[in-house]
């Protein structure tokens, strides 16, 4: 058993529990109650326990997500955290990685049926906090909206950012100014997707027109796209106000219809979640609209015009291309270094062949690059013939056969444990919001002996899962396998998708060769 002990201290000196006597203490407890095989020590002196940022918590965060030890001991609880919100992020964490927890003086042991429930209810308010803290940070930001300002970061093609001083407040505040020159492509590329209604064609458009990023830079899909999402184009009228309102978005409670004039551009805020080191867009309602003192670019009815048709395109797109083009969109034209457009032929509603063509090419007619299409299915043989060469396969052909055959039987199993674990902890969260609300309660003890019962089915099914998923892992480990001639036509397209991903970077075609940039 691996064993680590935290210990965390605000001042260093030697009064009260030292660092020495709570390691010393953690030890005792550790070897009285495992079979210990090795002790990780993690110690911070001189830190506040609101502070996560420090040097040896971090260290030890990073030993529970790569699975060092197997039970996590403190001498109190609040030596690992003060704040509640912390503290069960960190027991979620350890959750996740199978790691139990113990706080001596505290009498919490996460082995332990009470414990499990405790840290259960633990969660609850951290859910609460969490809450709490949503609902702040969505009133600071009705604060902001009543200014019109601009929170900061890299501002939107066709604006730049200045600095003024807000007469109501006396406070500095960034407001946006137009850029003549990029205001003009922003304008280009809204009314050419509302021409072509494909962002395939709106990004050969600007290739051709040779329209370029701030940066120099050709846009991307996904640049292009972020553009023509971007509320802060549009003209703050009445269209655009009856537009947010019938999307249920949150109207600045300062403002209404009537300051909706057109004169300046929408300002959305609460548009993006940046929670665990990811930036998603929230759903409309949860945005805050105001109004700018910006000038808009785009009019709002051909910016709503917009939405809907990148909403009615969205299922369309060539690069997300269901089952066909396995090297698409990592596949490129070399003249024009842009992915190939996928070309599909029927015939009595079913696929003959598919092939490879350069967007600029079509959309030129052949003017502006002239290489040659690239057939599909000799591309696949060709680049997998290419790869045969890099290892030998043996005997994984026959491991694969095998896999094939039990991976329907194991497959069923894994979401039957799936449908039962999600089954036992929505039980759990009802038990446990009923515990909190009934805590003091003669009741509450039937509720605990319940929540015991759900929890110990719960860590059955979850080391039942753990055991199905290491057995299939065993048979058939995908960062060993790699695709010959034959081997690969027993893979199924999403296996073979992802050995591609792991062993190409690029693959770029000239009209007559293919040049593979390896990721090794």
């Amino acid at each position: 058993m691996n064993i680590a002990i935290y210990s965390r201290k605000s001042k260093i000196s030697e009064i009260g529990e030292s660092l020495k006597n709570q390691i010393e203490l953690c030890k005792e407890y550790a070897y009285h109650n495992f079979e210990v095989d090795n002790i990780y020590i993690y110690e911070d002196e001189g830190f506040s326990g609101g502070n996560i940022h420090r040097p040896k918590f971090q260290s030890m965060l990073k030993g529970i997500k790569d699975k060092k030890f197997n039970i996590l001991i403190c001498y109190r609880l609040d030596r690992v955290s003060r704040n509640v919100l912390d503290f069960s992020n960190i027991l979620q964490l350890l959750t996740l990685n199978n790691i139990q927890f113990i706080s001596i003086r505290d009498n919490f042991d996460t082995t332990s049926p009470m414990g499990r429930a405790m840290m259960y209810i633990t969660s609850v308010f951290a859910q609460l906090e969490r809450e709490t803290i949503a609902e702040r940070i969505k009133d600071n930001m009705y604060k902001l909206a009543e200014t019109g300002r601009w929170l900061g970061g890299i501002t939107p093609l066709g604006y730049k950012s200045s600095r003024i001083i807000d007469n109501n407040t006396g406070k500095s505040i960034s407001v946006l100014y137009n850029i003549n020159e990029e205001v003009n492509i922003v304008k280009s590329i809204f009314n050419k997707y509302e021409e072509c209604g494909s962002l395939v064609k709106l990004q050969s458009y600007t290739l051709i027109n040779k329209l370029k990023t701030r940066k120099n830079n050709n846009f991307s899909i996904s640049s292009l796209k972020n553009i023509l999402t971007n509320p802060v184009y549009m003209a703050a009228d009445h269209i655009a106000y009856e537009y947010f309102i019938d999307n249920e978005a949150c109207i600045d409670n300062t403002i209404n219809i009537t300051n909706f004039t057109g004169y300046y551009g929408i300002m959305a805020y609460n548009k993006h979640d940046e929670s665990n080191h990811k930036i998603v867009k929230k759903d409309m309602s949860k945005w805050i609209i105001s109004i700018g003192t910006h000038f808009p670019i785009i009019s709002s009815s051909a910016w709503i015009n917009v939405q809907k048709m990148l909403k009615t395109n969205s299922h369309s797109s060539i690069y997300s291309n269901n089952k066909i083009a396995l090297f698409s969109p990592i596949i490129k034209c070399k003249n024009c270094n842009v992915p190939l457009k996928i070309i599909r032929k029927y015939k009595d509603k079913n696929l003959q062949y598919f092939y490879y063509k350069c967007p600029i090419k079509e959309s030129t007619h052949g003017t502006k690059c002239d290489v040659n299409n690239l057939n599909g299915d000799k591309c696949e043989t060709s680049i997998f013939s290419t790869l045969n060469t890099y290892l030998s396969y043996d005997d994984l052909i026959n491991k694969l056969k095998i896999d094939i055959l039990a991976s329907y039987k194991i497959n069923s199993k894994k979401k039957e444990l799936e449908n039962s674990i999600k089954k036992s902890q929505e039980n759990i969260n009802y038990l446990t919001s009923l515990l909190r609300k009934n805590y003091s309660s003669p009741s509450s003890k039937y509720i605990i002996v319940e929540l015991e019962k759900i929890d110990a089915q719960l860590i059955s099914y979850k080391k039942q899962l753990e055991l199905l998923i290491c057995k299939n892992n065993t048979k058939l480990n995908l960062n060993n396998i790699i695709p010959t001639s034959e081997l690969h036509t027993l893979l199924t397209f999403e296996q073979k998708k992802e050995l591609v991903n792991k062993l190409i970077k690029n693959i770029y075609w000239d009209g007559t060769d293919l040049d593979i940039k390896f990721n090794f």
